[in-house]
C-alpha cells in the first residue's frame, strides 16, 4: 500500500507540473531575435519552457505555450474582460496552421492558415455580422491571384474592388465597381508601378486615361468631359510635366503649352475654334520671354509682334494693317512706350511720330 501511495503521489507530482501555468507580465518576459526566429526568456535569462498566460499592464493577457525558449502549439489572445481576439498555432517557434482574429461580438474578422511563418493560400475578412467583406489568396506569403474586397465610398456607396496578384506585386486586371455593376475605375499592370489607369464618370463614359511607370506618371494623360469628348492631353515623364494640349469640343486645339522642370518652358500656342491660330509665344521659366505673335481670328492674319523679358515687355512692337504692313512700331521699356513711336498708312508711308519716355508723351509729329 505505501509502495501505491507513493507511485500515485509521483503521478500527481508529475501531472501538476505539466498543467500549471506561469502567470507573468510581459515586462518579465525578453526576446531575443535571430533572424526570423525569436528565443523567449525570463529575467534570470532562462529559456522559457511550458505553458504560460503572459500579461500586460491593461489586463491583456495570451495563453501560449513555450518550448525551448519558442512558441510551440496553440496561442490564444484575450482582451482584458477576456474576450477572444485570436487564436493562432506555432511550430517551431514560427506561425504554423489555422488562424482567427475575432470581433468583440465573438464572430470570426479574419481566417486564414500559415505555413511556417508565411500566409498560405485563402484569407478571408469578415465584418461584426459575418459577412465577407475581403478574399485574398497567398503563396509562400506574397499575393497570388484573384483578390477581392467590398468597401463603402464617402457617401455610403457599395464598391467592390477586384485585384490581381502574381509572386507578391499587382499583375493583370484590377478594377473598382460599385454594386449595380458599374464600373468606377480599372487597371492594367505590367508589374507594381507600371500601369494603365482609367477613370469612369457614373454614366460610365471614359473620364481619365493615364500611364504609370515606376509609380510615376509617365506617358500621356487624357481628360474628357461626360460626353465622352477629350478636353485635354498632358504628357509627363517620371511625373514631370512635358506638354498640356487643350482642346475644343469640336475636337480642335485650343492650347499647346510646353513644360520643362515643372515650369511653363518653351512654345505656346492658342487657337479658335475654327483652329486659326490667334497667339504663339516662348516661355522661360514661366515667364515670356522673346517675341509673341498675335492673330486675328477672322483670318489669322498676324495683329502684332510684341517682345518681352521676364514677363514684362520690353524691346521692339510692331502691329499691322489690313495690308499685312506695318501700322504702328515702338519699343518698350519695363512695359512703359519708350523712345520714338512711328505711324504708317495702308501703302506703308510714315504719317506720325511720337516720342515718349518712359510712357510719357514727349512730343507728336504728324506727317502728310
Amino acid at each position: 500500500m505505501k509502495r501505491i501511495a507513493i507511485l500515485i503521489a509521483g503521478c500527481l507530482l508529475i501531472a501538476s507540473q505539466i498543467f500549471a501555468q506561469n502567470l507573468v507580465m510581459e515586462n518579465e518576459i525578453k526576446e531575443q531575435r535571430f533572424g526570423t526566429d525569436i528565443l523567449y526568456k525570463d529575467n534570470s535569462n532562462n529559456l522559457l519552457d511550458g505553458h504560460y498566460k503572459i500579461a500586460d499592464s491593461r489586463g491583456n493577457f495570451i495563453d501560449v505555450h513555450f518550448k525551448g525558449g519558442k512558441k510551440v502549439g496553440n496561442q490564444t489572445d484575450y482582451d482584458y474582460k477576456e474576450h477572444k481576439l485570436c487564436e493562432k498555432s506555432f511550430k517551431n517557434g514560427k506561425t504554423h496552421g489555422n488562424y482567427k482574429r475575432f470581433h468583440q461580438n465573438g464572430k470570426v474578422s479574419t481566417e486564414g492558415e500559415f505555413v511556417d511563418g508565411k500566409q498560405e493560400g485563402k484569407w478571408e475578412y469578415f465584418d461584426d455580422k459575418g459577412e465577407v467583406k475581403a478574399r485574398e489568396f497567398y503563396k509562400h506569403g506574397k499575393a497570388e491571384g484573384k483578390w477581392w474586397k467590398k468597401g463603402k465610398t464617402t457617401n455610403n456607396a457599395v464598391i467592390y474592388v477586384t485585384e490581381n496578384y502574381k509572386e507578391g506585386v499587382h499583375f493583370g486586371h484590377s478594377e473598382q465597381r460599385h454594386s449595380d455593376g458599374k464600373i468606377d475605375w480599372e487597371r492594367e499592370y505590367e508589374n507594381e508601378g507600371t500601369y494603365r489607369h482609367k477613370g469612369y464618370y457614373p454614366n460610365g463614359k471614359l473620364s481619365i486615361d493615364k500611364t504609370f511607370k515606376d509609380f510615376k506618371l509617365d506617358g500621356k494623360q487624357k481628360r474628357y468631359n461626360q460626353d465622352g469628348i477629350l478636353l485635354s492631353e498632358e504628357t509627363f515623364s517620371k511625373d514631370q510635366i512635358e506638354q498640356v494640349v487643350v482642346f475644343y469640343k469640336n475636337g480642335n486645339k485650343k492650347e499647346v503649352l510646353n513644360f520643362s522642370h515643372g515650369k511653363k518652358n518653351g512654345l505656346f500656342e492658342k487657337y479658335s475654334e475654327k483652329g486659326i491660330k490667334l497667339e504663339e509665344g516662348n516661355y522661360k521659366d514661366d515667364f515670356k520671354t522673346g517675341i509673341w505673335k498675335t492673330f486675328y481670328e477672322e483670318d489669322g492674319r498676324l495683329v502684332a509682334e510684341r517682345t518681352y523679358k521676364d514677363d514684362v515687355l520690353n524691346g521692339l512692337y510692331k502691329s499691322y494693317n489690313e495690308a499685312n504692313r506695318v501700322n504702328w512700331e515702338g519699343n518698350y521699356k519695363n512695359d512703359e512706350k519708350d523712345g520714338t513711336w512711328k505711324r504708317y498708312d495702308l501703302a506703308g508711308k510714315l504719317i506720325q511720330e511720337t516720342e515718349y519716355k518712359l510712357g510719357k508723351e514727349i512730343s507728336n509729329k504728324d506727317y502728310k
